[in-house]
């Protein structure tokens, strides 16, 4: 320790004598020292050596595996042998034969089903078994295959484990399995790679395609249960957590094993069972060990004889057909059930369910066939055919005896009659079988149509009576067997199968005497109590065509409606003979005439009910959801109005308002799912099925449809008009098997308002309450916020719920909670404030125990680098904000240069950071940048941008400058804020900044990480290491230098600056000249002229070493200088103009001004100007000179072209300059004068839009501060207005002043009052709407519609009937062109009433121009005449102000006036600026007003309530004539000169 080989460290570890080595023998830890100790030392030599035991080669002790040898090195390293026994094994301890009995499951497994018992049967091995049908042939060969898996084919005869080569030889297996059996031997021994050859298991095998997944579990699971998975290299079985280890498992198979699958055949139940059931089932054979699986007795199926049509079958052949299904064979084989049993459930495949045996007429008895045809009760064609269809089926039958006969003993029996035995031959070999003419064998119906025996028709209809008595009749079992089954065994094709389901009427009514099917008849029949026989009546009857029934939208006959299925015969019969009426059928049949009904509209929490269409709009339901439901309505038949509870076609529906225009087009398209859809080819109606197969719509829009029509009672017929089953609706081509699929799935096509997951129309339906007094069906609600209305403070701007869901802030489930009200927005914000907020940047440092300090201060008292510091700065600017440590605050670039916690200097740099937070303008389209599209654009180097990004991203994430919200990097990604390079260069953590302590690179997090977050704050303050100023440190240099320092000297006496700002009045925002000119506020020479006049003053004093004083003013912004002593000497100015700045009546900036000014011209008529005189005289060029006294106020007023007009524009500029009283005040306001042409009414002029410019100058506030103040600021601002600024916009009537109450009331309660009738009320309201919005009557702000309804502005029927005029101004939705239409292109369109349009019209010229939605300006009648918007005709019309139309009634004359007579004689209230009617309830003229409401008792009609009759003033009659305009009030009562003080026109 002392020669430092060791420390103390080292020391302890070497005294605790650690156990670092192993013992070879017990491969146990042990220390060295240990080891020495048990070594021997040789005498000779004296050399340690260390004694080992004796032990045996591993490699050479083998074991016997499942099909070869393993070693017991090979079973150590698979787990198999522990190390223990191993060792024992290796040192000889133990021997082999000892250790397989203990591992005897993984050498050998527990073994697989050898064979099976039967009964009182010996063994017998699976493949007899088989072959004496005692077990299911499928059952058989997945056990073999069991067996073949887990190494071994068991002979239970003898005992025997063979290969399967062996097992085949020796016939214990069939040849015909050999190749199945190998490719499940392979699992025990290993599958071949076709490329390597090498040897694989069954997972690797998965993996190559060789096997598929589902074989592979089923070969593992009978290898697990026989012991675990059996590798094939080492020929062992393995626990599955080992065979994973081992790579013959994966976690996938792992979790389908352990899922225990039913991979196997129970032979007895012949139900799906695993490998493990099956050998629980199994017994253990004593002297063998075999596992041998025990099988029920069963009986030979083949003996078991059933009495079918004409001979008998056997059980097998009606396993084989599908007569008899498995479990009932089963048992019947087993001797659980009886043939007779059976042949009960069969009857009808055995049997049939008979034909139609003969007929009862009125009060006769019953008779044959024959015999009615004899007696001419029925035609002889429909007895004829009715014969044939008994023979077809199997047999004549006499219904007097109840006997079933062949033809041939009908014959001798006279049953029928010998003429037509001929015919009946023929037809009864329908059932017995046609002869072959070649070859003599027996054949079907199907087979002799093919060969030409009978035509085809024929066919069909014998078929149909088979089809109708049990199903299709095979000739050779002598069953009915299905039309499915017939088909398969070749009794049918698809051709006959068609022909079948399209229900031909094949036979005659013999009471109607119209074709009919063989089912329909038999729907007629009777049956007979005592012998079961089918009767069929005749009776009069009624004309069913005549006999019509309301359907959907269509009558539709008793006829049509028995054909589609939707009267039964039995009702129809009734029908014709007159028992019953159409209305009591309609009534049972309602739902197939008019269905259950569609979704009507909704209810929304304490609302009353509203349609779809007015829900959607409110935004209380996702509009996808309203338009679906919308076309189920359609689609099942009507639009329903749950106000009014009427059912209306969609242009009805559109008519009445009650849905959408904008709708309509989607709305037809979908009612033609109801009435049809027409083939462009032949104009035929197309149903939804026939118009998707001819593709005029597509497959998932008509099974929508269709789901819709099932809900509502069915698949509805567009020809019929009726709802129809979905099987009646296969048979009439309305659907196919592959719609029916479709709709069987219940597919989710709607969905749910409320959860916005997707849903089935009838699990809506479910959902909905049937309103008790009209029926209807009503889906509830949850109430919903707007989710664009929900606004969030994001970094730099609010941002909306509906634009965070859409970034992914918020998910799903908590923006259903905040549009329900389940969560607030100050909640979710506390929970997304990364997002709105971010972690915050690096506000400032902390330097020892000084205070908390800004970087900039920092940088200025130099404690840390001047790069640190602005690199810091720029973090902050593009994080969103600039942050004053001090206060607490956030501020923009130019807020924090304003303020002083930034430099100026720094103004740019800073600026061009916080476009990473705002946005970077595209030079060329103005747009808005993100960093990543600024550095694709060259507007910004990859590596800057890198460094802001890194910033964003420590802060909270990537910051769109678009929703100001931070996001993540994937987020990002996806919204094109990164790329991949970009993404990769973040994640390199690259060292952008510097860290101001040890001045090396650094990442911001790492800085981040360095920081504190001060408590009461939460600010990120860097702690710095604290250092002394460079700048104090002083060194002893050369003694004149340091003297001629010394006696040198500047004194900086007053600072003054001057800042052009430029103020945009619509957001107050304020912008340097410079942003302003980037923005296109401002032209090049405005820029030019407004850059020249930005000044920064200062006044240095410099003594000289002889003492001299030397004074001179500079522009710390050019660097321009003025020696005042020399501009004295060279009589630029004058003495008196210095002694005016020296007594402070001239600013310095004033004074550089004239100093400037004189310097330029050479002249002094300025200074005499400035000294005898206060006012300003402008010149000729528009500029103005400054005089001492004044403060600088300058209008510049500039008119552009505007956007709307193509007119030039023109320019014009003025000054103005006002002399203050006084310096005493606290402060001077700023003033600005602005010249504007407004015309009282449009003409025929170009219309342009003026651009104001307003500068104002920010002096001191008193003498006595310009004196103490080192530096004082002037700042002149320029208000902007924007290019579309409307010229000459004239506000709309707004409110009524109520004379007779002396008070300002709204339009709303003017009508309330009787004040003015309920036409001029709406119309007033429209003005406002069709120019802007409902004009608040308390503030004078615009409001829309629905905004106004809910602040009880306007009432709640008022907002529908002023959605057009509110559209006259948003514009009319143009769905094929997506543009916004002008009222009068809305006309043009017919989308507008030509009289509701022309009234839009005249408000709008009236007050100041017709509106461009799409623009969003005013036009001229001239513009809108060029661009085609009207004619000339409409032009001279609204031009024509004085005849507009007179359809307003004036509130207070009572006579009929236009709205711009009514505009020019309104009141304007001071402050508001709302424009005020006057209204009483007796005209001027004395006509009393007809619309006047009774008041209440006590009080007089117009008054407020409960006022007192005499209280109230007299009336004000402000005496005007409606066409002109007067200028004053003219008063008849000096009374109300106090009332009208506030007011001015």
């Amino acid at each position: 320790m002392k020669r430092n080989l060791l420390d103390e460290d080292l020391c302890r570890a070497l005294n605790q004598n650690p156990q670092c080595y192993l013992d070879p023998d017990t491969e146990r830890d042990a220390s060295y020292g240990t080891l020495k100790r048990k070594c021997k030392i040789e005498p000779h030599t004296g050399l340690m050596l260390l004694p080992l035991a004796d032990r045996k080669d591993p490699s050479k002790l083998m074991f016997d595996g499942v099909r070869k040898p393993v070693s017991a090195q090979q079973l150590l390293e698979c787990g198999v042998l522990d190390k223990p026994t191993f060792n024992k094994l290796i040192k000889g301890e133990k021997t082999v034969p000892e250790v397989s009995v203990d591992k005897k499951i993984f050498l050998k497994g527990t073994g697989s089903i050898a064979g099976v018992t039967v009964g009182s049967l010996e063994n017998m091995s699976l493949s007899e078994a088989k072959k004496q049908m005692l077990m299911p042939p499928e059952s058989a060969d997945l056990l073999l295959e069991a067996q073949a898996a887990t190494g071994y084919i068991i002979d239970p005869i003898s005992n025997q484990k063979l290969t399967v080569e062996e097992a085949c030889a020796r016939g214990v297996v069939e040849r015909s399995d050999q190749d199945n059996l190998l490719a499940a031997e392979a699992a025990a021994v290993g599958y071949k790679d076709p490329r390597t050859g090498q040897s694989l298991s069954v997972f690797e095998a998965i993996k190559k395609g060789l096997i598929d997944k589902k074989t592979g579990v089923r070969l593992l699971q009978a290898q697990e249960s026989a012991g675990g998975i059996l590798d094939p290299n080492l020929s062992v079985f393995l626990p599955k957590e080992t065979a994973m280890k081992r790579n013959l498992l994966d976690e996938d198979l792992c979790r389908a094993l352990n899922q225990n699958p039913q991979c196997y055949l129970d032979p007895d139940t012949e139900r799906d069972a695993s490998y493990g059931t099956l050998k629980r089932i199994c017994k253990i054979e004593p002297h063998t060990g075999l596992m041998l699986l025990p099988l029920a007795d069963r009986k030979d199926p083949s003996k078991l004889m059933f009495d079918g049509v004409r001979k008998p079958v056997s059980a097998q052949q009606l396993l084989e057909c599908g007569v008899l299904d498995k479990p009932t064979f089963n048992k019947l084989i087993k001797g659980e059930k009886t043939v007779p049993e059976v042949s009960v459930d069969k009857k009808i495949f055995l049997k049939g369910t008979g034909s139609i045996a003969g007929v009862t007429v009125g009060s006769l008895e019953k008779m044959s066939l024959s015999e009615a045809k004899k007696l001419m009760l029925m035609p002889p064609e429909s007895a004829d055919l009715l014969l044939e269809a008994q023979a077809a089926t199997g047999h004549i039958t006499d219904p007097i005896s109840n006997q079933k006969l062949t033809v041939e003993e009908a014959c001798a029996r006279g049953v029928v009659e010998r003429s037509d035995q001929d015919n009946l031959l023929a037809a009864e070999a329908a059932a017995v079988g046609y002869k072959d003419p070649r070859t003599g064998q027996s054949l079907s119906v199907f087979e002799a149509i093919k060969k030409g025996l009978i035509d085809k028709k024929t066919g069909v209809r014998l078929l149909q009576a088979q089809e109708s008595a049990g199903g299709i009749l095979d000739p050779n079992l002598s069953v009915f067997l299905p039309k499915e089954t017939a088909m398969k065994r070749n009794l049918l094709d698809e051709d006959l199968c068609r022909a079948l389901n399209q229900n031909p009427q094949c036979y005659l009514d013999p009471d109607t005497e119209r074709d009919a099917s063989y089912g329909t008849l038999k729907r007629i029949c009777k049956i007979e109590p005592h012998t079961g026989l089918m009767l069929l009546p005749l009776a009069d009857r009624k004309d069913p065509s005549k006999l019509m029934f309301d359907g959907v939208r269509k009558p539709v006959s008793a006829q049509q409606l028995l054909e589609c299925g939707v009267l039964d015969k039995p009702t129809f019969n009734k029908l014709i003979k007159g028992e019953k009426t159409v209305p009591e059928v309609s009534v049972d049949k309602k739902i197939f005439l008019k269905g259950t009904g569609s979704i009507a509209g909704v209810t929304v929490g304490s609302l009353e009910k509203m349609s779809l269409s007015e829900a959607k709009k409110l935004m209380l339901m996702p509009p996808e959801s309203a338009d679906l439901l919308l076309e189920a309505q359609a689609a099942t038949g009507h639009i329903t109005d749950p106000i009014s509870n009427q059912k209306l076609t969609v242009e009805e529906a559109c008519a009445r308002g009650v849905v959408e225009r904008s709708d309509q087009d989607k709305l037809l398209a979908a009612e033609a799912a109801a009435v049809g859809y027409k083939d462009p080819r032949t104009g035929q109606s197309l149903s939804v099925f026939e118009a998707i197969k001819k593709g005029l719509i597509d497959k998932k829009t008509g099974v929508r449809l269709l789901q819709a029509q099932e809900s509502a009672g069915g698949i509805l017929d567009p020809n019929l008009s009726v709802f129809l089953p979905k099987e009646t609706a296969m048979k009439r081509n309305l659907l196919d098997e592959d719609l029916c699929r479709a709709l069987n799935q219940n597919p989710e096509c709607y969905l749910d308002p409320d959860t916005e997951r997707d849903a089935s129309y009838g699990a809506l339906k479910r959902k909905c309450k049937i309103d008790p007094h009209t029926g209807l069906v009503l889906l509830p609600l949850a109430d919903r916020k707007d989710p664009s209305k929900l606004m969030f403070d994001g970094v730099r701007k609010p941002v909306s719920a509906q634009q965070l869901l859409e970034c992914g802030v918020l998910d799903k489930p908590a923006f259903n909670k905040l549009i329900k009200g389940e969560k607030t927005v100050p909640e979710v914000s506390v929970d997304k404030k990364i997002f709105l907020k971010g972690t915050g940047s690096i506000a400032g440092v902390t330097v020892g125990s000084l205070e908390n300090m800004s970087l900039s201060e920092a940088k200025k008292q130099m404690l840390m680098p001047p790069e640190s510091a602005d690199l810091l700065l720029e973090a902050q600017a593009a994080t969103g904000y600039i942050i004053d440590p001090i206060s607490n605050q956030k501020l923009t670039v130019e807020e924090a240069c304003a303020r002083g916690v930034v430099e100026r200097s720094d103004q740019d740099n800073l600026l061009a950071a916080e476009a990473a937070a705002v946005g970077y303008k595209d030079p060329r389209t103005g747009q808005s940048l993100s960093v990543f599209e600024a550095i694709k654009k060259g507007l910004i180097d990859k590596k800057t941008g890198v460094r802001l990004l890194q910033a964003q991203e420590s802060a909270g994430g990537i910051l769109d400058p678009n929703l100001s919200v931070f996001l993540p990097k994937e987020t990002a990604m996806k919204r094109n804020l990164l790329d991949e390079d970009l993404c990769r260069a973040l994640n390199q953590n690259p060292e952008c900044y510097l860290d101001p302590d040890t001045e090396r690179d650094a990442s911001y997090g790492a800085l981040k990480r360095k920081c504190k977050i001060e408590p009461h704050t939460g600010l990120v303050l860097l702690a710095l290491t604290e250092k002394t100023n460079p700048s104090k440190l002083m060194f002893d240099g050369l003694c004149a230098g340091l003297d001629k320092k010394k006696q040198e000297s500047s004194q900086n006496n007053t600072v003054r600056k001057r800042r052009v700002i430029i103020v945009v009045p619509e957001t107050d925002k304020e912008m340097t000249v410079h942003e302003a000119y980037n923005k296109g506020y401002i032209d090049y020479d405005t820029y030019l002229e407004l850059s020249e006049q930005e000044c920064e003053w200062e006044e240095i004093t410099i003594t000289a070493p002889d003492g001299s004083m030397q004074y001179v003013i500079i522009d710390r912004r050019t660097g321009r200088q003025y020696d005042i002593d020399d501009l004295l000497e060279k009589r630029v100015i004058e003495q008196s103009d210095v002694e005016q700045y020296r007594s402070h009546a001239i600013t310095i900036t004033q004074f550089a001004e004239i100093i400037s000014y004189k310097t330029k011209h050479k002249s002094s008529s300025l200074s005499s100007s400035l000294s005898s005189s206060s006012n300003l005289t402008p010149e000729p060029s528009g500029r103005s000179s400054v005089t001492p006294s004044l403060s600088l106020l300058g209008t510049t007023s500039q008119t552009s072209k505007s956007l709307c007009s193509s007119s030039p524009s023109s320019t014009s500029r003025t000054s103005e300059v006002s002399v203050p009283a006084s310096f005493t005040s606290p402060s001077l306001s700023s003033s600005s004068s602005t010249f504007v042409s407004r015309p009282l009414s449009p003409t025929f002029t170009k219309t342009t839009t003026t651009k104001t410019t307003t500068m104002r100058s920010l002096l001191s506030s008193t003498i006595a501060d310009f004196s103490d103040s080192q530096k004082h600021v002037s700042s002149a601002s320029f208000s902007l207005s924007l290019p579309l600024e409307a010229v000459g916009e004239v506000e709309p009537v707004g409110a009524v002043f109520d004379t007779e109450t002396v008070e300002k009331i709204s339009i709303t309660e003017a009508l309330n009052r009787g004040l003015v009738d309920s036409i001029t009320a709406q119309r007033l309201l429209e003005a406002q709407a069709c120019t802007g919005g409902i004009v608040n009557p308390t503030n004078g702000k615009r409001l829309s519609i629905q905004e106004a309804s809910r602040m009880a502005i306007i009432t709640h029927d008022m907002v529908t009937k002023l959605k057009p005029a509110q559209k006259a101004y948003f514009g009319f939705e143009d769905m094929k062109t997506n543009r916004k239409l002008s009222a009068a292109q809305a006309m043009k369109e017919m989308w507008l009433p030509y009289e509701a349009g022309q009234r839009f019209l005249e408000f709008q010229v009236a007050t100041g121009g017709l509106y461009d939605p799409e623009k969003g300006c005013r036009r001229s009648i001239e513009d809108a005449l060029k661009i085609g918007w009207i004619d000339v005709r409409a032009a001279h019309k609204l031009q024509d102000i004085k005849h507009h139309t007179k359809n307003l009634t004036c509130p207070k004359s009572k006579l009929k006036v236009s709205y711009k007579e009514l505009l020019d004689n309104c009141l304007v209230e001071e402050g508001t600026g709302v424009k005020m009617l006057h209204a009483s309830l007796v005209s001027s003229r004395g006509i009393s007003s007809p619309y006047n409401v009774a008041s209440a008792p006590g009080s007089t009609p117009g008054s407020k309530s409960g006022s007192q009759r005499g209280s109230r003033r007299s009336s004000v009659d402000l005496g005007y004539s409606l066409p002109q305009y007067r200028p004053s009030y003219v008063s008849e009562d000096n009374d109300k000169l106090e009332t009208q003080r506030n007011v001015t026109r």
